[in-house]
């Protein structure tokens, strides 16, 4: 799931002018969907041969784009600046004038200098749930669409943070230490854990609602 921030109070459709919408909002996409919403709604007026599948741009790739690049390659013809020679700037001059979305990470940060030098760019596709590594006032200013994953990650992370509560509260990592060390047959005497019903570190939402179920 990922949420596009988009300038427009209601859905937009294909025949959309990018350029005229006015307000914040968000709605959830998926990152096939939302290339292609924003990159074939266009393609018709697009300055590249129409033959050819829309371009999306990788400066450097994301973890995510590793595990789907056959994917979004049938979809998209991908320009990889990191497998070019070339500095970023120049292969971005030479390559990417046309290019209307990016698909980016904190590994690979679009900055004011980045964006200047994306003259056609509408879309930044984050896989990330933080967009501290775009230029956000540049993106509004110049009416480029930002997506991010959002809460994603939400349930996974809570999932982590239980197993580590239950794992420090039950002492269960340090007990495996006692017995694999050979302290088990030397001495009996382990610190007991506690519960996890008296815990007051049940705080949170999301790992609370997992957490309510099990005390």
């Amino acid at each position: 799931m990922v949420w596009l921030w988009h300038k427009h109070k209601t859905r937009c459709n294909k025949s959309t002018d990018w350029k005229q919408v006015a307000h914040i909002h968000t709605y959830p996409v998926t990152y096939t969907t939302s290339l292609q919403f924003i990159l074939m709604g266009s393609h018709h007026h697009d300055r590249c041969p129409s033959s050819q599948p829309p371009q999306v741009l990788v400066i450097r790739p994301p973890p995510v784009f590793a595990v789907h690049e056959q994917y979004i390659s049938n979809k998209f013809h991908i320009l990889k600046a990191y497998d070019s020679p070339l500095p970023t700037h120049d292969f971005l001059q030479a390559n990417a004038q046309f290019v209307k979305a990016v698909l980016c990470s904190g590994n690979g940060p679009i900055t004011a200098d980045v964006l200047r030098d994306l003259p056609a760019l509408q879309l930044v596709v984050s896989t990330t749930t933080g967009v501290n590594h775009i230029d956000m006032a540049e993106c509004r200013k110049r009416g480029i669409k930002v997506t991010n994953i959002q809460d994603v990650f939400s349930d996974d992370v809570a999932d982590v943070a239980v197993g580590l509560l239950i794992d420090v509260m039950r002492r269960i990592t340090g007990g495996h230490k006692f017995v694999r060390g050979g302290c088990w047959p030397v001495t009996e005497q382990y610190p007991l854990g506690s519960k996890m019903s008296n815990s007051e570190l049940l705080s949170g939402y999301t790992a609370s609602k997992w957490l309510r179920p099990l005390i």
